[in-house]
């Protein structure tokens, strides 16, 4: 039986502490947004300033990232071969052909289409006001 190698030394302890932690803020911030709302604004704390969950997510992201890149720095993470796992992920969930263990599509599209909408002097509503209306929509 093998034993497990021990981290080599301060600096991967600290990489891997750091990414749990900057990981588990980023997760609690997600988690207000799917509870709350990811625009509803957060409590007047220092730790939200009011701010909403939106608004919050690129300094939980970007706190993330630093600590991915320090672990990558202490030799933890080979970013190499993060880049190109990255690379292949983003493909896999931008491909309309990936489909999840129910058949369904993999992930939404992130970019969708704008609505179409009727030229702005169709008249819809009557009484010679011009209303744009949203294509398929139901009614009348």
């Amino acid at each position: 039986m093998t034993q497990a190698k021990p981290l080599c030394c301060e600096s991967e302890t600290y990489a891997l502490g750091l990414m749990v932690e900057e990981m588990g803020e980023t997760l609690k911030l997600i988690g207000k947004a799917l509870r709350f709302g990811l625009d509803t604004p957060g409590p007047a704390s220092t730790e939200y300033r009011g701010l909403t969950a939106r608004e919050m997510l690129p300094f939980e992201v970007g706190d993330l990232h630093a600590a991915i890149r320090y672990a990558a720095m202490a030799g933890v993470v080979k970013m190499s071969a993060a880049n190109v796992a990255e690379e292949a992920k983003l493909a896999k969930l931008l491909d309309p052909l990936s489909r999840d263990a129910q058949g369904n599509r993999l992930a939404p599209d992130p970019n969708p289409p704008a609505p179409a909408t009727l030229p702005a002097d169709a008249n819809l509503a009557g009484g010679g006001h011009s209303v744009p209306r949203v294509l398929g929509e139901s009614g009348q």
